[in-house]
């Protein structure tokens, strides 16, 4: 399903040491110092945590693409506040 529109394996690749190398410069800019406020790197990945746990909740229903909060879990929808009845 929509196989034409995946990244190859060396894109995949090239991706993900662009994010790892993305990753290890801000970890690196925090230790030096240079970041006036590195305690927003942990609301980031607190944010980030929550959309993959929304995430997962989708695609363990078997979903591949969702687009907002009809595809979720019931309870799912009512920890977030969008569920109706």
């Amino acid at each position: 399903m929509f196989r034409e529109n995946e990244f190859s394996f060396f894109g995949k690749t090239a991706i993900c040491f662009l994010l790892i190398l993305v990753a290890l410069s801000c970890v690196s800019n925090i230790i030096k110092g240079v970041v006036p406020n590195p305690y927003s790197l942990l609301l980031v990945a607190i944010g980030f945590s929550l959309f993959l746990i929304a995430k997962i909740s989708v695609l363990s229903n078997g979903v591949r693409f969702s687009f907002g909060t009809e595809k979720c879990q019931i309870y799912m929808q009512i920890y977030i506040g969008v569920a109706t009845g």
